[in-house]
C-alpha cells in the first residue's frame, strides 16, 4: 500500500505504510520518524488459551 504522510506539531512529519492488513485479526504497520528509530506495530487477535 502507499505510505501515508502525516505532520503532527510536535515531532515533525511522519510516514506510515500498512503492512499486514488481514481483518478482523490482524493489522501491522511502520513507520518513520526522524526523531526516533523506524518502527513496526503488529496488532494481532488470538484465541485465549484457557487450562482447564
Amino acid at each position: 500500500m502507499n505510505p501515508s504522510p502525516a505532520d503532527p506539531a510536535r515531532g515533525g512529519p511522519v510516514e506510515m505504510r500498512i503492512l499486514v492488513w488481514e481483518p478482523p485479526r490482524v493489522f501491522e504497520r511502520d513507520w518513520r520518524q526522524g526523531i526516533v528509530e523506524d518502527g513496526v506495530v503488529r496488532y494481532e487477535e488470538v484465541a485465549p488459551a484457557y487450562a482447564g
